[in-house]
C-alpha cells in the first residue's frame, strides 16, 4: 500500500500516467512471463483519491448497502400509497362539505392547498417521530460491525445535513401523495354532491383508485417479502455451513510479552510454554493453544512450497497458506487428523521439522498418493517432514472454498516468530469470568505482557458474516414494516366499503342472506385485489432476487418456495386485516340500518 501527495498544479490522471510508466517498464524487466500475474492480479497502476481512506469497506458494504437504500425508498412508496388511499377514502367522506365551500365561492386552488397543507402536517409529525428515532436506529446499525477481532468503528451520527435530507423527503412524499387525492376531490361538480345517483358513480371512481393503490401496496410489499425471506435462507444456509472446527465456547486473545528485540530465542519460547501451561490448569479450560491464526480471524499468510514429484501448472500453485500452531491447536479447535497425526511436546526435541497439511493440498499436491513421511521445502528453508493431514477448514470466508493449507510447528518456523501470538481456550462451560481468570495466569508468567483483542469464536463468525446479517435483519424489519402498511391499507379501505355498504348488508340480511354469501360480498373485491396484487408483484420479486445474487447463498433465483412462502405471508395478513371488517357485515342489524336510514 502506498500513498503519495500530489505536487501543487498536478493532477491524478498526470500521476497515474507516470506511476504506470514506471511500473510498466518494472514489469517488461523481469525477464519472465508475466502474464498470469497481470491477469490474476492487476496489469496497472492508478492513483486514486485517499481521502476516503484506504481500505474494503466501500466494495464490501457498497452493494448491500445500495440495496437497502432502494429497499428503504420501496417502502416509503409504500407509505406514500398507503396515505393516497386513505385520503382518496377520507375526501369521498367529505365530499359534501367541499361542494358547499365551492358552491359559497371558494377557489378550487384554496382548498387544494388547504388539503395539501393537512397532509404536509402528517408528514412532519411522522418525519420528527422518524427524527427522534433515528439515533438508537444508527446505534443499533452500527453495532452491527464492531464485532469479531477486528471491529469496525463506524462514525456515523445524526447531524443537519441527514436532517435536512429526512425533512426534504417527508415534503416531497407529502406533496406528491396528497397532491392526487387532492385533486380528484376537489374537481368534482358541486352540484354532483346532492345526487345520489351521480354521487355512487363518483364513489366508483374513487373505489377503482383507491384499490389500484391498495394492488400497488401488495405487489411492493410481496417484493420485500419475498427479500427476507431468501435473505433470511441465506443466513440460515450460511449458519449451517460445516465450518470444520469447534464454533462455540472457544475464547481467542492476542497475547505480547512486550519483550525487548534482543531477547534470546529460548526465553521467548520459554515465555510461551509457560503461559500453556499455566492456562492449562485453569479450571474450566478444556484445551488450551497458540497459533499466528485463528479461523475466520480476518488474517492471512501465504509462502511457497516445493513438493517432489509436484509440477506446479502456474505460479499459484506453488502458494500455499501457511499458519504457525503450538500442541494441542487441533484438539482446540477440534479439527479432526485424518491420517497420520498432529504436533505434540515431543517434537519439540526431534531434529528433523515436521508440519501437518489439511486435505485440500494434500489432494493438490498428492493426487491420491500418501502423504505421511514426504519432505517438502519452503524455499530455502530445511526439508520438513508431513507427519499428518488435517480435516479441511474455513479460513478466510463462510462463503470460500477451502485453500491449501500447512501448520508448522512454533518451535520451528518457516519464517521468523511473530511477535505476538493468539491464545486460544476450549472452555468446558460459558461464563464471562474465565476472560479475567486467563489473562491472571498470562501476567503470572510476565506482568508487562499486554492481552488484547478478547473475542469469543462466536463473535469472529459473526464477523465475517456482518454483511450477510445487516441484510437479513434490515430486509425483515423493512418487509414487517411493509405488511403492517399493506394490512393498514387493506384495512382501510375495506372498513370504509363496508360502512359504506351498511344498507346493503342490512337489506341482504333482513332478505335472509347467508353470512357466506355476505362473507363473498365483502372479501370478493380483497381477494381480486390480493390476487391481482400477487400478480404484479411476482415478476419484481424475481427481478429483485436475480439483481441481488451475489448476495444470497445456496439460493437461486428460481427457488419457487421463496416467492410460495411471500405469497402465503400476504395473504395470511389480508385474511387477518379483513376479519373485524367481515365481522361488521355480519353484525349489521337490518331493523336498526333501516330506521337510520
Amino acid at each position: 500500500q502506498a500513498v503519495g501527495r500530489l505536487r501543487p498544479g498536478a493532477t491524478a490522471t498526470q500521476a497515474s500516467t507516470e506511476i504506470d510508466a514506471v511500473f510498466q517498464s518494472y514489469m517488461s524487466g523481469q525477464g519472465t512471463d508475466m502474464s498470469a500475474l497481470r491477469r490474476e492480479y492487476f496489469a496497472h497502476l492508478q492513483a486514486l483519491p485517499a481521502a476516503r481512506g484506504m481500505d474494503t469497506l466501500r466494495t464490501r458494504f457498497g452493494t448491500p448497502l445500495s440495496g437497502l437504500a432502494v429497499v428503504s425508498g420501496l417502502v416509503l412508496l409504500i407509505a406514500c400509497a398507503n396515505l393516497g388511499s386513505l385520503l382518496l377514502v377520507r375526501g369521498t367522506g367529505r365530499a359534501r362539505e367541499i361542494a358547499i365551500r365551492l358552491a359559497a365561492g371558494a377557489s378550487r386552488g384554496r382548498l387544494v392547498r388547504q388539503m395539501l397543507a393537512e397532509t404536509t402536517v402528517l408528514f412532519i409529525v411522522g418525519a420528527g417521530v422518524g427524527i427522534a428515532l433515528a439515533p438508537a436506529a444508527i446505534s443499533g446499525l452500527t453495532g452491527f460491525f464492531a464485532v469479531g477481532r477486528m471491529p469496525l468503528h463506524v462514525d456515523a451520527t445524526l447531524n443537519w445535513r441527514l436532517t435536512a435530507a429526512a425533512a426534504g423527503v417527508a415534503l416531497v412524499a407529502a406533496l406528491s401523495t396528497g397532491l392526487w387525492p387532492a385533486l380528484r376531490v376537489v374537481g368534482r361538480d358541486p352540484r354532483m354532491a346532492a345526487t345520489d345517483g351521480r354521487q355512487l358513480t363518483a364513489s366508483a371512481r374513487t373505489n377503482a383508485a383507491t384499490r389500484a393503490l391498495v394492488v400497488a401496496q401488495i405487489a411492493m410489499a410481496l417484493v420485500l417479502v419475498v427479500t427476507a425471506v431468501v435473505f433470511a435462507k441465506t443466513i440460515v444456509n450460511l449458519r449451517d455451513v460445516d465450518l470444520g472446527f469447534r464454533q462455540t465456547r472457544i475464547l481467542t486473545m492476542s497475547v505480547n510479552p512486550m519483550r525487548p528485540d534482543d531477547t534470546p530465542a529460548d526465553e521467548s519460547a520459554r515465555f510461551w510454554t509457560d503461559v500453556l501451561d499455566r492456562v492449562r490448569t485453569v479450571a474450566g479450560a478444556d484445551r488450551a493453544s497458540l497459533s499466528v491464526m485463528t479461523p475466520l480471524s480476518g488474517r492471512d499468510s501465504q509462502t511457497g512450497i516445493d513438493v517432489p514429484g509436484f509440477e506446479p501448472q502456474s505460479a499459484d500453485d506453488r502458494l500455499i497458506h501457511l499458519n504457525h500452531v503450538s500442541d494441542g491447536y487441533f484438539q482446540t479447535y477440534g479439527i479432526p487428523i485424518v491420517r497420520g497425526r498432529g504436533f505434540t511436546t515431543e517434537d519439540k526435541r526431534t531434529r528433523s521439522p515436521v508440519i501437518v497439511i489439511n486435505e485440500t493440498a494434500a489432494k493438490a499436491y498428492f493426487n491420491g498418493r500418501n502423504p505421511i513421511g514426504a519432505y517438502v521445502r519452503f524455499g530455502s528453508s530445511d526439508p520438513y517432514e508431513i507427519i499428518g493431514v488435517a480435516g479441511d477448514s474455513k479460513h478466510a470466508s463462510v462463503r470460500d472454498v477451502t485453500p491449501r493449507f500447512v501448520f508448522a510447528p512454533l518451535w520451528r518456523p518457516v519464517r521468523n516468530l511473530f511477535p505476538r501470538l493468539t491464545l486460544s481456550v476450549a472452555l468446558d462451560r460459558s461464563s464471562p469470568g474465565f476472560t479475567h481468570l486467563i489473562t491472571d495466569q498470562v501476567h503470572a508468567v510476565r506482568s508487562t505482557a499486554l492481552v488484547s483483542d478478547v473475542v469469543t469464536l462466536d463473535d469472529q463468525i459473526d464477523a465475517t458474516l456482518v454483511s450477510e446479517r445487516l441484510v437479513a435483519t434490515l430486509a425483515l424489519a423493512f418487509a414487517a414494516l411493509a405488511l403492517g402498511l399493506a394490512a393498514i391499507g387493506i384495512y382501510g379501505v375495506l372498513a370504509h366499503s363496508v360502512a359504506g355498504r351498511r344498507v346493503e348488508f342490512g337489506i341482504r340480511s333482513a332478505l335472509g342472506a347467508s353470512p357466506r354469501r355476505l362473507a363473498a360480498a365483502v372479501l370478493g373485491p380483497v381477494t381480486i385485489d390480493v390476487l391481482l396484487g400477487t400478480a404484479l408483484g411476482l415478476p419484481l420479486s424475481i427481478l429483485a432476487v436475480t439483481l441481488a445474487r451475489t448476495l444470497l447463498f445456496d439460493v437461486q433465483p428460481g427457488d419457487a418456495g421463496s416467492y410460495l412462502m411471500g405469497a402465503a405471508v400476504l395473504a395470511l395478513v389480508a385474511a387477518a386485516t379483513a376479519a373485524r371488517p367481515l365481522y361488521r357485515a355480519w353484525s349489521t342489524d337490518p331493523a336498526a340500518t333501516l330506521r337510520a336510514e
